[in-house]
């Protein structure tokens, strides 16, 4: 898959598929915006198993996960995969993350769209994405970008902590 880079005024990035040298760091990233969320107050662990170990966890070929780099830093990241119960039709977006210090620098728009572009590839028709209501820029910035909230949640992500369920159409 080749690299995709975005210029800005004051800072170039790059989106490539995660390696296993950027799992550490985006790790690192998914804490720290979690407890800035306060996610902390909504879960068990604020880490998962599945994301310490973000490269099993995106092997399967019908997944792909995503890395922002600031020059060599990873900033963010952002993966796709089936949606449990759903897993022929609709992607869903998860640990879409990025460094505080790096948003609003058009990152997340370049991650958000190597994922829904890879989505689209794989050949699924619609994404869905989970978040929790405190996080109103990251939903805002899903709507934006073509999501819908819905109702009520799908699938079986597992994560009952989340309240703000978004969904679109993939091209």
């Amino acid at each position: 898959m080749t690299q995709v880079t975005l210029r800005c005024e004051t800072a170039s990035y790059t989106v490539v598929p995660l390696e296993p040298h950027h799992v550490a760091a985006v790790v690192a990233i998914i804490e720290r915006s979690r407890l800035e969320y306060g996610v902390d107050q909504r879960v068990e662990s604020v880490i998962e198993a599945s994301d310490r170990d973000l490269c099993s966890t995106y092997r399967d070929p019908r997944s792909r996960y995503f890395v922002a780099l600031h020059g060599e830093i990873v900033v963010g990241g952002a993966g796709i995969s089936a949606l449990a119960g759903h897993e022929q039709e609709i992607c869903e977006l998860q640990r879409m993350y990025l460094d505080a210090a790096h948003r609003r620098h058009g990152t997340g728009h370049l991650l958000l769209a190597s994922c829904l572009q890879a989505a689209h590839d794989i050949g699924y028709r619609q994404c869905y994405a989970e978040t929790i209501q405190p996080m109103q820029q990251a939903i805002r910035f899903y709507q934006s970008h073509g999501f819908r909230q819905l109702a009520a949640p799908l699938g079986a992500t597992g994560h009952a902590h989340n309240d703000c369920w978004l969904q679109r159409d993939l091209p």
